[in-house]
């Protein structure tokens, strides 16, 4: 189970609270998976390699800490799948990873706002969360693959690497979503996308 720094804990309790969280948080690859504080960090969490996630000093509440959670246990899949570090990726790999993470995000934030019962303080959370104009709320607006493309393309930090991606696999983003998926497994990564790839293994795609 993923351990993580104090002030994470509400967050990781509301991830667990979601259907698509909890499966993510009992993927095995996921059993040594721990999440650090780094001051330093310019953001508000980095996945490093396939068991290890800094999270920033920035204040978020429960709701957004979920998503960033989320975002970054992608990352960790990915990093198995691939059997790479962050610093090993080639551009295209990481405009796969960025678009599975952030429509991940975008998924839990969905999952929140279904939740009944949920109290009112975390609730207001996710609300005010989900009608922002931020990332989160823009991913709690893409509903598929191509939305998420969309939105990262006119980024500056992640353009660059979803239009790699788009140029040496183009019909990646098109694949019918019942393809991107494993199974009742909602959440995406690359390893679901090999599970259910009837063209066989992606390897050889990545350069």
């Amino acid at each position: 189970m993923l351990t993580v720094p104090r002030q994470f804990n509400d967050g990781l309790v509301l991830l667990l609270a979601t259907p698509s969280g909890s499966k993510l948080l009992e993927s095995r690859a996921l059993d040594n998976a721990i999440g650090v504080s780094n001051v330093d960090l310019q953001a508000y969490g980095s996945a490093i390699d396939a068991t290890t996630i800094h999270l920033g000093s920035m204040r978020l509440s429960a709701a957004n800490q979920a998503c960033v959670l989320a975002h970054e246990l992608t990352h960790c899949l990915d990093f198995t799948f691939l059997g790479k570090r962050l610093d090993e990726l080639t551009s295209a790999m990481i405009g796969a990873s960025e678009i599975n993470a952030h429509y991940n995000q975008g998924l839990i934030a969905k999952e929140l706002s279904c939740i009944s019962g949920l109290e009112d303080t975390w609730s207001n959370m996710v609300q005010q969360m989900n009608r922002g104009n931020s990332t989160f709320g823009r991913m709690f607006d893409a509903w598929t693959r191509d939305d998420v493309y969309s939105y990262l393309s006119s980024t500056k930090q992640y353009g660059r690497h979803v239009e790699a991606l788009r140029q040496s696999k183009i019909l990646y983003l098109w694949t019918r979503d019942d393809q991107w998926e494993s199974g009742n497994t909602m959440f995406h990564c690359e390893a679901h996308l090999e599970a259910n790839n009837t063209a066989g293994p992606m390897h050889s795609v990545w350069g």
